[in-house]
């Protein structure tokens, strides 16, 4: 501990200046930590274990609830923390250091490759949430503009396919419980401060509260699986996102591209035509079937007419 002190207490915004007089003060500090070390410990073995006997996690508001306290509230530099388990179970062929990802996969509660959360780097725990969060390497270009976008109805209207990571406008998924906005908001102001030339938690979050501005286009996107919704109404689910946009500075907008071209689109008549034509003739089987019944009859109606009037002249 003597080694790493000097960075634990860097980590942090407060300074630290013990008295030399009192040693019991940094002692009192080392004790402080190495309690919040052991009782993290103890969590993640005990949820690696996953007696149903346990009284701590045996609810499921329980574990809930003390996992977003451990995202959010937990002050513990990681490094420190990997440091101590490292020296409590160092890697061995018994898979400790599986055990390890096992258990910060569980934190985050996503679903990742198992070398995931062994390969990337992080300062604390709501920073391994972030990372979890994102899709991939592969990002748009940065771009400095921000363009205003219609919304996820309007676009369906105007004949675009709105889907779930596939097909013409790819949208990651949104789960929306109870603890969803602490925990955006948290990870979206870990950005403005520690991220703030990668702001993509930030950046989907802008152009979901530009596609989704009211109930309906809430409902689209729930319909099309984009969003996922726990909470009462649509409405709500409006709200929260609107909220979350509020006193947020978008410095880098990756979806700039994007939303010029969709706002193209969406200027252009011609994707109106075609949308309302598919929606009034070609929106299901029986649609379909009766617009080519009805196109047949007209063609059959043309020759008849045609053949009655040139046998009447000719």
């Amino acid at each position: 501990m003597d080694k790493v002190l000097p960075r634990i207490q860097s980590s942090y915004a407060v300074t630290f200046d013990f008295d030399p007089a009192a040693p019991n003060n940094q002692l009192d500090f080392i004790r402080m930590f190495l309690r919040d070390a052991c009782f993290i410990f103890e969590l993640f073995f005990r949820n690696y274990a996953n007696r149903s006997d346990d009284y701590m996690l045996r609810t499921p508001w329980q574990k809930t609830g003390i996992k977003l306290d451990l995202i959010m509230l937990n002050q513990l530099p990681y490094f420190a923390f990997k440091e101590l388990f490292d020296f409590i179970y160092p890697e061995d062929k018994n898979g400790t250091e599986s055990k390890n990802n096992h258990q910060l996969s569980g934190l985050t509660g996503e679903s990742k490759r198992s070398d995931f959360f062994k390969n990337i780097s992080c300062e604390f725990f709501l920073d391994y949430y972030r990372k979890s969060m994102l899709p991939g390497d592969q990002f748009p270009e940065k771009d400095d503009a921000i363009f205003g976008l219609c919304t996820a109805t309007q676009l369906s209207r105007a004949g675009l396919s709105v889907y779930r990571n596939y097909l013409e406008l790819e949208i990651p998924e949104l789960k929306v419980k109870g603890n969803t906005e602490c925990i955006m908001r948290n990870v979206m102001a870990l950005e403005q401060f520690v991220y703030r030339d990668e702001p993509f938690i930030c950046n989907y979050v802008f152009l979901l509260e530009q596609l989704t501005s009211t109930a309906e286009d809430v409902e689209f996107m729930i319909d099309k699986k984009i969003v996922h919704k726990w909470l009462g109404s649509n409405e709500e689910v409006v709200r929260m996102v609107n909220k979350l946009c509020g006193q947020i500075v978008v410095s880098r907008y990756f979806y700039a591209g994007l939303c010029q071209r969709l706002n193209q689109y969406y200027d252009n008549p011609w994707n109106f035509f075609k949308a309302t034509l598919m929606r009034v003739y070609f929106k299901d089987l029986f649609t379909i079937c009766s617009t080519i019944i009805g196109i047949v009859f007209l063609v059959f109606s043309f020759f008849s007419t045609y053949s009655t009037i040139k046998s009447l002249f000719f």
